[in-house]
This record gives structure tokens, sequence and C-alpha cells, in this order.
């Protein structure tokens, strides 16, 4: 009797992490490994739009703006450099977690970028 109920453990065991094991790689499958960012200027207001991504471990975010007001992205770990009107700027997250941003001109703009 004792055998039999290991042995169902055992393969309750090995099913549940079966499992697990295939659920994993279906989670980050929906996670793009890239993301873009625009710059807009509307009137007086300027924002980041959208205001937050969603990337994959190793992926990228590219920023973009075409203004005649001065923009950057700046945060911990994140730098574009100087403010300027125009150009592109891109960034691989190489570690997990939660990078909020925002614009050294104008810190009402905020924004923020999540890898998983």
């Amino acid at each position: 009797m004792m055998f039999l109920y290991i042995n169902d453990m055992r393969k309750t065991l090995l099913l549940a992490t079966s499992l697990i094991a295939l659920l994993v790689p279906v989670a980050q499958a929906g996670t793009p490994t890239r993301a873009s960012v625009r710059i807009v200027d509307i009137g007086d207001t300027s924002k980041y739009t959208p205001s937050r991504v969603t990337i994959r471990k190793g992926g990228t975010v590219t920023w973009t703006w075409s203004h005649t007001h001065l923009h950057n992205v700046y945060g911990p770990g994140l730098n574009s450099g100087m403010v300027k009107s125009s150009g592109r700027w891109v960034h691989q997250f190489t570690q997990a977690g939660t990078y909020n941003y925002f614009c050294s001109a104008h810190s009402y703009m905020k924004g923020v970028v999540i890898v998983r």
C-alpha cells in the first residue's frame, strides 16, 4: 500500500513540474523584445506616448522626437544626453525591473519601462 502512495506522489509532482515548465515560456512569449516611445508636443503640453511600456529582459526601447521644444530621457540607469529638439535614442535593458524616467527640461513629463 505504501509503495502505491509514494509512486502516485511522484507522478503528481512530475506532472505539476512539467506543467509549470510549459507555462513559463508561454507567459514570456507575449512580452515583446522591442518598444517605441514618441515624445510629442501638443500646444504647451509635452508627453511620452505611450507613457508605459513593457518589454522582455534584453529588449530595447527606442525614443524618438522631432519638435520645437527641447527634451531628453533621464532616470536611474537612463540618460539620453543633452536635451534636444529632434533625435532618436535606443536603450537596451539587461536587467528585469521597473525603470521610471522623466524629461529633465519638463519634470511633469514622466514614463516607465517595465522589464520582465
